[in-house]
């Protein structure tokens, strides 16, 4: 297919892809309690006043015929007018996208560069000091949620040390540079790590490829090697995973903006599914995911074969769709029996090592959470907030709770949640994948697929803050919500690998043997399809971690009096120049726990591939 047609083909579905997003979130917003007559008439609303308001907002007519107008109007960008207030939403996303776009612009601007450069000195001195030490870090700051990181970082450089404002409020962000540093630095750190790794795993495989080394034999610099030949092929990977990064970033900037009170689209976003004001929702839901659908466009034509993009797909001499990550690991594994007794048993002791660290990480936020509820005190006594000493270890938090006895409460419904929704993930994706990747009917593979691009479309938090607003703040409800967020991801890594595994010549021969459709799945490929999904359980737990701790900062997900980890942060941050260990300690310990997870499984995979090879 030529490149012009496939840029149109892509196109068209993209466009049909915001459609039914515009759809579904009309939907959800429709179902959520209440409505903005509701919320405008406030506390004791009369119901003929409530009636007056609906007529007012043309809420009183069909859902069916306000969908409809809405995107008769969208075609000729009309998103109609805020419900609570005069004003246009067009007014409304023109003067709140400004800060968003500087922040996210600010963000990309930084982070190819940054990667690129991490990742090709980690793969320079691969093995050695320097790339262990850069690969450890990014590898456990990558599931650190950043309202987490962001209160941390606020309470050492603003609080403690006073180098840089805490907040943007009453801020020109453009005058006053010093405002940014903080909020970029958070929404640095997870695309950094994540595409760092990408371009070191990349650059490592090109550096040993043929025509690498024919440049090398050729007389060529090496500084001209590597960036000439290396790293284009190197970055291919980074360029998709980059497109990946649309999605974090939308619901990263929902999170920052309201860490750092910046007055953007995420801070709007939040305000809007408070008040039930569904025309801004809509038009916010139409840049997000024309947003998410451009970003992803651009980084298929770029890395598409063919297209003049980085390297084209495969590398010169290297199989196609080969993943550099794994191929790079597949290959240290073989290599590991060519190496002397005496490297081997260095490697062995640095291995004890991360497990060490990884393992003191994980250790002590874990147990707090399963066994502090044991120790807690029952006694539920209030002394003055936000105060220091006075018996309390840490002091008291907002309503003058011991700290100390809430983080022993608090620890549990972040791990169990997390645990409960990975579990529930697989055990739902696994049988999905497995049947898209097996069967041979197309119409049931287009079936089961094409609902999930649909899914993708929609920022995580977008759909977080919707679904959660529909339902109570109950735990299994946002177990629920965790599941639907990543089941997309687990079904496409499950169909692609049995994909992989029924193409092979030995299921071929048990077909020809007669055997059935279920033993084939069951007993052979799911089997086989096990240690690639083991390898990608670590990453999700993490994701999962991540997704039960943002939400409970944002409110979501937990009552009010609940004590949980990342809602202690939301709601002592007021007293955090007063009383910071109520805000520092819960933030500290998420850390730990996503650090210590991600090192641990880590680790634990090196260790099985090297086993293996």
């Amino acid at each position: 297919m030529s490149l012009p047609r496939y840029v149109l083909r892509r196109a068209l579905l993209g466009a049909l892809q915001v459609l039914v997003v515009l759809v579904v979130v009309f939907v959800l917003v429709e179902a959520l309690p209440g409505d903005a007559a509701v919320t405008i008439a406030g506390d004791n609303p009369d119901p003929a006043v409530i009636a007056t308001l609906r007529a007012q907002l043309g809420l009183d007519e069909p859902a069916w015929l306000r969908l409809w107008n809405w995107l008769v109007g969208a075609l000729h960008f009309d998103f109609g007018r805020s419900l609570a207030g005069p004003a246009a939403v067009a007014d409304i996303i023109g003067s709140t996208v400004g800060p968003t776009l500087l922040l996210a612009g600010l963000t990309l601007a930084l982070v190819v560069p940054l990667s690129v450069v991490l990742g090709v000195l980690a793969a320079n001195r691969e093995g050695r000091i320097v790339d262990r030490a850069i690969t450890t870090g990014t590898l456990g700051l990558y599931s650190v949620p950043e309202f987490a990181m962001g209160i941390l970082l606020v309470t050492v450089f603003a609080v403690q040390l006073r180098w840089f404002p805490p907040t943007a409020v009453g801020a020109d962000l453009l005058s006053r540079p010093a405002v940014l540093v903080l909020p970029v630095v958070v929404l640095l750190l997870r695309p950094i790590c994540s595409l760092s790794r990408l371009v070191r795993a990349g650059m490592i495989e090109a550096l040993r490829s043929g025509y690498v080394r024919q440049a090398r034999r050729a007389g060529l610099s090496a500084v001209r090697v590597q960036l000439a030949h290396a790293l284009p092929n190197a970055v291919a990977p980074a360029v998709q995973q980059l497109a990946r990064t649309a999605d974090w970033l939308i619901g990263g900037v929902i999170v920052v903006e309201a860490i750092f009170v910046v007055p953007g689209l995420g801070t709007t976003l939040v305000e809007s599914v408070s008040a039930r004001d569904l025309p801004v929702i809509q038009g916010l839901a139409v840049v997000l995911a024309t947003t998410t659908v451009l970003v992803n466009l651009a980084a298929d034509v770029v890395a598409r074969p063919g297209a003049g993009g980085f390297g084209g797909g495969a590398m010169r001499g290297e199989p196609k769709g080969m993943d550099p990550v794994a191929a790079v690991e597949a290959k240290s594994a073989r290599r590991r029996e060519e190496r002397p007794a005496a490297a081997v048993e260095r490697n062995g002791v640095r291995a004890v090592g991360r497990y060490v660290v990884g393992g003191v990480l994980l250790g002590i936020p874990l147990l707090l959470a399963l066994f502090g509820p044991l120790f807690a005190s029952g006694d539920l006594s209030k002394d003055a907030a936000f105060t220091l000493g006075g018996g309390h270890l840490f002091g008291t938090d907002f309503v003058g709770r011991d700290v100390w006895n809430e983080v022993l409460l608090g620890g549990r419904s972040v791990v169990l949640v997390a645990a409960v929704a990975t579990a529930a993930t697989y055990a739902l994706a696994v049988p999905i994948g497995l049947l898209a990747g097996m069967t041979r009917s197309r119409l049931l593979d287009e079936v089961v697929m094409r609902p999930l691009d649909v899914v993708l479309a929609i920022p995580s938090m977008l759909m977080l803050l919707l679904l959660a607003s529909i339902a109570p703040n109950v735990l299994w409800v946002l177990i629920g919500i965790v599941v639907l967020i990543n089941l997309p991801d687990v079904i496409r890594i499950a169909r692609a690998s049995a994909l992989s595994l029924s193409a092979r010549p030995s299921v071929e021969a048990m077909r020809m043997q007669g055997e059935s459709w279920a033993r084939i799945a069951i007993g052979y490929v799911a089997r086989a399809m096990a240690r690639t999904l083991a390898a990608d359980f670590g990453t999700r737990f993490t994701g999962a971690i991540y997704l039960v701790a943002s939400a409970s900062f944002l409110g979501v997900g937990v009552s009010p009096q609940a004590s949980d980890w990342a809602a202690m942060v939301d709601r002592n941050r007021t007293g955090l120049f007063i009383q910071p260990w109520a805000v520092a300690l819960p933030a500290m310990l998420i850390i730990a726990l996503s650090v210590g997870v991600n090192l641990v499984f880590d680790q634990w995979w090196r260790g099985r591939t090297e086993v293996r090879g």
